[in-house]
């Protein structure tokens, strides 16, 4: 099996854990896979690594955090190739492998002893005000459009299937999957929703208003926001990553993706027993 490896270098220091789980997927009967842009990163020699394109590769783990993963995901997701991650930060809900664990997880994989869970994504486009594409991105955990470092309120309109349902002053909105409603979503009360559904969730940003409630909308529905009054640039980001400038009279569009994330999955334990224990672990 050609397993792909995608290291952090500020998680895996000197990558000595990617050295590692390749000496194991090798002793394990596989291949282990580093892009060609490592070549050159890695001084200590491995025969345990081939340099090679994720394109030939059978499945990818990544090691690092839930922001590894993220990054992962949106370098790699066109090859839809099953994805794992080896967690090297703090609570990993994305990367479920405790490094104490590597081992035990490698070999199941090895065996085919695991499940494919699909995720839902969400795709946005950003229109200007003539109408004009200035960007589309897809979003595992959540799109953001927010008010950035200026404390002064942001004016939005919030449509659902073109139907204008809330004017929304505040610091701005996210729109979730049912993954990213364990991330920002959930900090802004948004809701805990499994993550193998397949909805949409809208979670206004501290909105100066007398009610904060989120939407639970339908995957066929579609989110238009509209930037109204707002002396600054506001900025959209898609899983925490900034992707365009916003200005007024923008519309944001959210949509569900025809495209799904492919999800490793090997821990049989249940959604809300392990939720449980990462939020705990977060309050440490």
């Amino acid at each position: 099996m050609r397993i792909g490896l995608i290291p952090n270098p500020d998680k895996d220091q000197g990558y000595k854990k990617t050295l590692q789980v390749a000496k194991e997927i090798v002793s394990l009967g596989g291949s282990a896979i580093l892009d060609e842009k490592y070549r050159n990163k890695i001084t200590m020699k491995s025969a345990n690594i081939e340099f090679n394109s994720y394109l030939t590769c059978e499945l990818l783990i990544c090691l690092g955090g839930d922001g590894t993963f993220l990054t992962a995901v949106h370098d790699y997701l066109l090859q839809d190739t099953p994805i794992i991650g080896i967690n090297l930060g703090s609570v990993g809900f994305l990367a479920e492998i405790k490094p104490k664990d590597t081992l035990k997880a490698l070999t199941q994989i090895i065996k085919g002893d695991y499940l494919i869970e699909k995720r839902m994504l969400l795709q946005t486009t950003c229109y200007n005000s003539q109408g004009i594409e200035k960007i589309k991105t897809l979003s595992l955990n959540d799109i953001v459009v927010t008010r950035g470092g200026i404390s002064r309120i942001l004016n939005l309109d919030l449509f659902i299937d073109h139907v204008l349902v809330e004017k929304l002053p505040g610091d701005g909105v996210i729109v979730a999957t049912p993954t990213g409603a364990t991330a920002y979503s959930l900090s802004a009360g948004g809701p805990i929703v499994q993550p193998s559904l397949s909805v949409i969730i809208i979670t206004p940003l501290n909105p100066h208003t007398l009610h904060n409630r989120s939407y639970v909308v339908s995957p066929d529905s579609e989110i238009e926001i509209v930037i109204r009054e707002y002396p600054f640039n506001p900025l959209l980001t898609s899983d925490g990553a900034h992707v365009c400038t916003l200005e007024q009279l923008d519309r944001v569009v959210v949509t569900k993706s025809p495209t799904s994330m492919n999800l490793v999955k090997l821990d049989s334990a249940n959604f809300y027993e392990s939720l449980t224990t990462k939020i705990y672990a977060r309050g440490k």
